[in-house]
């Protein structure tokens, strides 16, 4: 990943410094420590990139905008279980507002393929697809959401299973909805094995 990447194609903030930083670096630490003391949790220090319509580690999200900082008024709980479970959540990018079928975003650019140049990773939550589907990186999960093939279009253009949820299932409680009354919940990206 190319430092251009962390425009907010892929990450909305950069990811090695200031407040997102640091918490990231301190999860890294803590997630060494009880795995070396033997009191690891089942996800311990797996990185999973999280689409930035929850609000992250950090307690912001952007929603795919290079000058919206939206507040929601607690945590999100698909976060806080991912870090109960040892798991590092890293915010990731998405198409403004979360509508678009493309990887295009006004603000950041084009995403493309991970491993097609010149193709398209295809939805709102493409940036996920896109980290998951990089074979340089740590990261082989994604969350990201389905309204209308949000992450589930990305994974199918890159490769990847893309695992929807029934409603209910996966909490949706502050999350920046495209449309509330379309949202069935949270979608996972997996990497093929």
């Amino acid at each position: 990943v190319c430092s251009s990447d962390l425009n907010g194609c892929l990450f909305p903030r950069d990811i090695r410094s200031g407040k997102l930083g640091r918490r990231l670096r301190s999860l890294v630490r803590e997630s060494e420590r009880r795995y070396r003391a033997g009191t690891a949790r089942p996800l311990e220090g797996i990185p999973i990139i999280v689409k930035d319509l929850l609000p992250g580690v950090d307690g912001v999200m952007h929603a795919g905008s290079k000058t919206s900082r939206l507040t929601m008024p607690g945590s999100s709980p698909v976060v806080d279980i991912l870090l109960e479970m040892g798991a590092i959540p890293i915010p990731g990018g998405m198409v403004a507002a979360g509508n678009g079928g493309t990887s295009f975003n006004i603000g950041f650019g084009k995403l493309g393929h991970p491993t097609r140049p010149g193709y398209d990773s295809a939805g709102s939550s493409s940036a996920e697809a896109y980290v998951v589907g990089l074979k340089n990186l740590p990261i082989q999960w994604g969350i990201g959401s389905d309204t209308g093939g949000s992450i589930t279009a990305p994974c199918g253009a890159v490769g990847l299973f893309g695992i929807v949820p029934p409603r209910g299932v996966i909490s949706t409680k502050n999350m920046a909805a495209f449309a509330t009354f379309l949202e069935i919940g949270r979608a996972s990206c997996r990497e093929r094995v």
